[in-house]
Parts: C-alpha cells; sequence; structure tokens
C-alpha cells in the first residue's frame, strides 16, 4: 500500500515492533437413538422368526475393480459427478488465474521473507483457535500474497493485511464466521474494528474482487478417490499441502500440483505403492510433474531437522493428536536422509518402490 492511498489504514497502535521482534527471536533460536419395540410386538416378531422357515441366499462376493477403471460415478446427487472432468478443468484454470507474482518482495521496501514467514504461521494459529476450515486459510494466504503482488505495505500495517484477508477468506468460505470483534481481540487490539474493515475493502479492490482461488483441498479429496481414501496416506498429505502455502520457497506451486505431490510423498513415506494411472487420472498430474515439488517438501523436513522449526505454529499443529502427530512421524522417516538434488531425489525415491 501507497502511503498516500492508505492512510485510512493507519492503526491505533504501531505493530512493527511484534512481527520485528518475532524475526528476531526465530534467528536467535533458528529454531438421535430410536426408542426400544414394544414388548408384546418383539415377542410376536420372534415367534415368527422361530416359527418361519428362512432360506438364506449367499451373494457372490462383488467383483474386485482395477484401479484403472474406477469411475467417477457417485450414487450421492450432491457430488454431480457426471460435471466432474469439466469442474476440474475449470478449477485447474482458475488455479493458474489466481497464482502471485513470486517475485513480489523484492518491490517491498519495508517487508522480507522472513517477515512473511512470521505473519503466516501467526495466520496459522489465529486460523486454529478460531477452528475454521482448511479453505480458509489457504484462500487467506493466497489473498496476502497476491494483494503484495499489487500494492507496497509497511512494516506496521502488515498484520492488518494479514487479519483482514483472513476475515475477508472466512466470509468467503466459512458458514459462520468469525466477528470483526474476534479478530480485534487476535490482534491484542492493535486495530479497531473501523481499520479491519477498511483495509478488508482495499484488499478486494486491489485483488479485482477475485476470489475464486480452488485452493488444494479440493483436488486433494478427488485425488483420494484413486487412492482409496486412505486415511493415513491423506493425514500426511494434508501436512505437506500446509507446508506449501506457509514455506515462501513453494509459493509458484499451483494447488493441484501441490495436492499431487503431497499424495505421492505420503503413499511412499507410508509404502502404499508407486504412482498408478488411476492417481495420474484423479490428480490431473504425472510423476515427472511431481518430483520437483516433492523434492522442495523434503528439503523442507531435512530443513527443520537440521536448521531447527522454521513455523512454530504449523510445526507445534501436526505435532499433536488432532493430526495423529504426523510431523513426528516425517521427521522420523527423514531423520537419515541427506540433503539432495532434485536428480538424486528422483533416483533415490523411484529405487524404494
Amino acid at each position: 500500500m501507497e502511503a498516500d492511498e492508505t492512510d485510512a489504514l493507519q492503526p491505533r497502535h504501531p505493530r512493527a515492533r511484534v512481527i520485528e521482534n518475532a524475526v528476531d527471536t526465530r534467528r536467535d533460536v533458528k529454531r438421535r437413538v430410536p426408542g426400544a419395540a414394544s414388548s408384546s410386538r418383539a415377542t410376536g416378531v420372534s415367534r415368527e422368526i422361530v416359527s418361519a422357515k428362512v432360506k438364506v441366499e449367499v451373494l457372490p462376493p462383488e467383483p474386485i475393480i482395477p484401479e484403472s477403471d474406477i469411475e467417477d460415478g457417485d450414487p450421492d446427487p450432491v457430488y454431480v459427478s457426471e460435471y466432474a472432468q469439466e469442474i476440474f478443468e475449470y478449477l485447474r484454470k482458475s488455479e493458474l488465474k489466481n497464482m502471485p507474482d513470486p517475485h513480489y518482495m523484492d518491490r517491498q521496501k519495508d517487508l522480507t521473507w522472513s517477515f512473511r514467514d512470521v505473519l503466516v504461521d501467526w495466520l496459522v494459529q489465529i486460523h486454529a483457535t478460531l477452528k475454521l476450515l482448511p479453505e480458509t486459510l489457504f484462500l487467506c494466504i493466497n489473498i496476502v500474497d497476491r494483494f503484495l503482488s499489487a500494492r507496497t505495505v509497511s512494516l506496521v500495517k502488515f498484520q492488518l493485511v494479514g487479519v483482514a484477508s483472513l476475515y475477508l477468506a472466512a466470509k468467503y468460505e466459512e458458514i459462520s464466521y468469525p466477528m470483526v470483534s474476534d479478530l480485534v481481540k487476535c490482534c491484542d487490539d492493535g486495530y479497531d474494528e473501523h481499520a479491519i474493515l477498511v483495509a478488508e475493502a482495499y484488499i478486494l479492490k486491489s485483488i479485482n474482487f477475485d476470489l475464486s482461488y480452488p485452493g488444494p483441498m479440493s483436488f486433494l479429496r478427488r485425488a483420494s478417490k484413486a487412492d482409496k481414501y486412505d486415511v493415513q496416506s491423506r493425514a500426511v498429505a494434508k501436512y505437506f499441502v500446509e507446508m506449501v502455502s506457509v514455506d515462501w520457497n513453494m509459493i509458484t506451486v499451483p494447488p493441484s500440483l501441490a495436492s499431487a505431490a503431497s499424495i505421492w510423498l505420503s503413499r511412499h513415506i507410508l509404502k502404499r505403492g508407486g504412482w498408478t494411472p488411476s492417481l495420474v487420472r484423479f490428480a490431473g498430474h504425472s510423476q515427472t510433474d511431481i518430483i520437483p515439488v516433492a523434492h522442495k517438501m523434503v528439503d523442507y523436513v531435512i530443513r527443520d531437522r537440521d536448521q531447527g522449526v522454521q513455523h512454530e505454529h504449523f510445526s507445534k499443529k501436526y505435532s499433536g493428536k488432532n493430526y495423529h502427530k504426523v510431523r513426528q512421524y516425517i521427521q522420523d522417516w527423514a531423520k537419515n536422509l541427506p540433503n539432495m538434488t532434485v536428480q538424486q531425489f528422483e533416483r533415490l525415491m523411484v529405487k524404494d518402490q
């Protein structure tokens, strides 16, 4: 935001020092029950069962459908499976249209990627505190990045951009979204309600009122169809999907590719087999597309191991029971992995399949 454009966004209290202190600390540490039937009726039914000659027909087992023959058809009309192909073609176009500029930080005078790390990790904390949907967090971070791609923001207004983006994303994704007063409390009263509402309107205008960013969860759910909805691999994949959003090194990865790489890597870690034609079909990406992104994900895990926690609240979130402690599981898997180039990583992964 330019200063002459955004005077109305000036917070009541400066927030720059909050983020600066957080960055300094990171650098130092490096680290319904049905009722019972009446007794008379129950007795009558029992007599019928005893006196009746029941013929039990043994049905043949259902044929096993190969993965390559899995169809999109679903008996629930809510899923509109007949339109699935067209829907996901549209989503893939939308994701590319709403990607941020990966070089926007070069135009920011007061900000660095470390400041973004702090803001995004704080948003992960607030998102978990308010118990919002995963889609809200992904859209929020996308709004922040797209806004920073279009406007220059001062450090004193950086947190305001984050909280206003979260409010905007929640209003778009949630059935019941938080009140502005809730967000004011999350900011320790650093901003009043008016400042958040004005910032929300300005951000919306700056991104051309376009909130059609699909996010990775839709693609992850579709890919899970070919993965037979494996709960464990899905839990691990969610960790990697969110990792892509919080780590600025993967800012250029579109959501569909992030979800495909997450499923691919989680299946490899859990030894669920290779990347089948059904997975290619439902995920929309081949193993060749996935390898470079999966390499960046493993590189993040290795940095976490060697240099310390990079995003405190993100790491804490996936170390808890609600998320099956997947972070610790992944760290145990990677404890002996060396730093690798993309080619070395590909040879290692293909060899272990």
